[in-house]
């Protein structure tokens, strides 16, 4: 989660370098801590050295090797946003953007980290001639995303292609993430929620269920957790993408959030329908990077509209 990640930046400068240097203190592992670092620079050759910590070594094919362990790196020109490349296994990497950018203006670029691993520090280095700042967009709206699997992008090649991410980037709200690699994750939600003051939002987008999650949570954990994010703002999406063979969990998701005239209730399960489910999902319990695409065009949209 951003709020549970205290990150510092500062430039270090040498005879020969400038350097943007973040180190990074996680205090919760089974938080999300993926904090884009968002700068501008330009210089057209940046070296970049990471280093990653608690690399979860559990079964997940379905997740890139980028987004357990390494870095993906884009960078914006003309107000459209590219990639440049995606790195695992590496503690160094320069990369020469000659071919790309050669107008010796200032471009924003952002790095985002791995999701199953800690990222404990990272920097940039260019050369001394050139310019580099720490980069603080100036933002319109502030969102929570909360939720568990698919909120924290297990599924994903890259932790660019994440929904959360898309929308850091391609909007200019700015985007707070608790969410949880857990299939029971309602009850951590309401225990985070109950032990932690978090701050009021514009708007809440909240994963509310999950395929392979047991009902009794859900039945256990989810008005609690209502009640407690009505305190916190006025707009909640509840959202939740599941196979049509658990029709009975959509029934009753409806039913508890009818109660609340501050929740409108999204049924994304046209993902796993047959036009959709074989491009937008690796099985019954994950959506890929094609479902996470569509579900950033779907709350891209909704969000417009509050």
């Amino acid at each position: 989660m951003n709020k549970n990640t205290n990150t510092t930046n500062k430039i270090i400068e040498t005879k020969d370098k400038k350097i943007l240097k973040y180190e990074i203190h996680p205090n919760q592992n089974i938080i999300q801590k993926n904090e884009p670092f968002n700068f501008k620079t330009n210089a057209n050759k940046i070296t970049i050295k990471y280093n990653v910590k608690n690399k979860n070594t559990g079964n997940y094919p379905h997740v890139g090797i980028t987004a357990r362990e390494g870095l993906t790196i884009l960078y914006k020109k003309n107000n459209q946003w590219y990639n440049i490349e995606t790195y695992a296994r590496y503690n160094e990497k320069t990369i020469d953007l000659t071919q790309m950018i050669n107008d010796n203006k200032e471009h924003e670029y952002i790095i985002y980290g791995p999701i199953l691993s800690n990222l404990t520090n990272i920097s940039i280095e260019i050369d001394n001639q050139k310019e580099i700042k720490n980069n603080q967009p100036n933002y319109e709206k502030n969102i929570l995303i909360l939720g568990g699997i698919h909120s924290y992008g297990i599924g994903c090649t890259t932790t660019g292609t994440m929904f959360p991410n898309i929308l850091k980037r391609k909007t200019k709200h700015k985007i707070d993430t608790i969410t949880f690699n857990n299939r029971n994750y309602l009850d951590k939600i309401n225990y985070y929620l109950k032990n932690n003051n978090i701050k009021k939002y514009d708007l809440i987008i909240f994963e509310i269920d999950y395929y392979n999650q047991d009902d009794s949570i859900v039945q256990e954990n989810l008005n609690e957790i209502l009640q407690q994010l009505t305190l916190k703002t006025q707009n909640i999406i509840c959202w939740s993408t599941i196979n049509n063979t658990k029709k009975q969990k959509i029934t009753n998701i409806k039913k508890t959030t009818k109660k609340y005239k501050e929740i409108k209730y999204f049924n994304f399960s046209e993902l796993y329908d047959s036009n959709n489910k074989d491009i937008c999902t690796s099985s019954n319990y994950y959506i890929n990077d094609t479902g996470n695409i569509m579900l950033y065009k779907k709350f891209s949209n909704i969000i417009k509209e509050i």
